[in-house]
């Protein structure tokens, strides 16, 4: 009937009375990271309001980055990985996110070639000929392989957004 269909978010701060324990519109978004559960409800929703106190760690900021650029915000902890802006390669791969434009000529000997698990960071080494460089967040959790470094993960409280993701975003 074009009746325009807004959602409340849970706040990152605390919750008020009588409950105290926020005002989703969405149960399952009560205990969930903020962010994720706006994210969500962006794609389903005219509008989304935070419905509790807290929008700390730059909420609005990165709701309206999403809304407005397409930008999805995902923090994480590598000690190779600068902080910035990444985009996605166009091309799906099951197992994969894979950035584009990181593939590097330089040496990029193996190291930490571990199991790999949801979330884990990646970059191909030198036994991976042209793909040498290639960064990768994994979508599933994947074995060791010596050709795959892992140089950082996903923080945990971040994985829920990688099922967001979507081809060509950045």
């Amino acid at each position: 009937y074009g009746i325009p269909i807004f959602a409340f978010i849970p706040g990152a701060g605390s919750k008020r009375g009588p409950l105290h324990e926020g005002l989703p519109t969405l149960e399952k978004h009560r205990l969930m990271n903020p962010y994720a559960a706006g994210i969500e409800l962006i794609q389903h929703v005219e509008g989304v309001y935070v419905g509790d106190q807290g929008t700390e760690g730059n909420l609005l900021e990165n709701l309206t980055a999403y809304e407005n650029l397409n930008i999805l915000t995902i923090r994480m902890e590598s000690r190779l990985l600068q902080s910035g802006q990444y985009k996605l390669r166009p091309d799906v791969s099951h197992d994969v996110f894979r950035l584009q434009n990181t593939r590097v000529t330089a040496n990029v000997e193996p190291s930490n070639t571990a199991a790999r698990s949801l979330g884990s960071i990646t970059m191909d080494n030198d036994a991976y000929g042209r793909y040498r460089g290639e960064v990768q967040i994994c979508k599933r959790d994947l074995g060791a392989d010596h050709r795959v470094n892992v140089i950082g993960r996903v923080i945990e409280e971040d994985i829920p957004l990688l099922s967001l993701l979507k081809p060509g975003q950045t």
